[in-house]
């Protein structure tokens, strides 16, 4: 029960670590416009939410394609989970420390 409570202390820890990381690199960028401002955490919450999202239909799309045999759900610990959104989530939690390759390229 310990181990179980450490764990999902250290997943929201490691979450708010990534929101407040893409606040940061929000927090950089100017916006200008009219009508309501998004403060940067909401901003962040939003991409990263977003991205998760977007990573999580990319791997389903690949699974059906490839007919990839995943167990749906994997149980570990009591808890249990899809295997593809939890890669989805985790890929999306270190994108921001990824370097920005892509809008170099696009100049």
């Amino acid at each position: 029960m310990l181990v179980r409570g450490l764990t999902l202390i250290a997943v929201l820890a490691v979450l708010a670590l990534t929101v407040m990381r893409r606040a940061r690199n929000l927090q950089r960028l100017s916006y200008e416009g009219e009508g309501p401002l998004d403060s940067p955490v909401s901003r962040a919450l939003r991409e990263f939410l977003g991205v998760a999202g977007g990573v999580y239909l990319a791997l389903v799309a690949l699974n059906e394609f490839l007919k990839l045999n995943v167990p749906n759900p994997v149980e570990y610990r009591g808890l249990s989970f899809d295997p593809l959104a939890a890669l989805a989530v985790l890929l999306a939690i270190i994108q921001p420390w990824l370097p920005p390759t892509a809008h170099r390229a696009r100049g």
